[in-house]
């Protein structure tokens, strides 16, 4: 497997990527278990993590791992309004695990290195562009986006 890293992917070779997939997923699993002893705080970040993951699914064209956290999303959401203080219910170690492990599990599935499969084109969709500067826009005899 690849490893995608900010100045290019590197194959670390199966035992490597195994075991670095394996601490990724106990990691994280263990992390959300740790949080969940303050009120709100797991459900809370693990809500806005399912979040930030199903809008980059989408964009980039993964529909399983986008149902997957958009259900789980929906589940931190109505499940949150119970975790403020004061804490009426907790996730639990069974709760905190569930929802730790999906989290990583998703997050490792889509951080495969393959082609982009988005239906924009090269940059992505418009909304991720960033704009022009004017200056820009007028140094090649065009008028600038809005």
């Amino acid at each position: 497997r690849l490893l995608s890293l900010p100045f290019g992917p590197a194959d670390l070779g199966a035992p490597v990527g195994a075991a670095v997939t394996i601490l990724w997923l106990v990691g994280i699993t263990n992390a959300f278990n740790l949080l969940d002893g303050a009120d709100g705080v797991a459900a809370g970040s693990a809500f806005f993590a399912a979040s930030a993951i199903f809008i980059m699914s989408v964009t980039l064209g993964h529909p399983a791992i986008g149902l997957v956290t958009a259900a789980l999303a929906g589940a931190l959401l109505g499940f949150l309004p119970f975790n403020f203080p004061p804490a009426r219910a907790f996730l639990g170690d069974s709760g905190s695990l569930v929802v730790g492990f999906l989290l990583a599990g998703v997050a490792a599935e889509g951080a495969e290195v393959r082609p982009p499969t988005t239906r924009h084109g090269p940059g992505g969709p418009p909304w991720f562009r960033p704009p022009r500067p004017p200056a820009a826009a007028t140094r090649r005899g065009s008028r600038p986006r809005r």
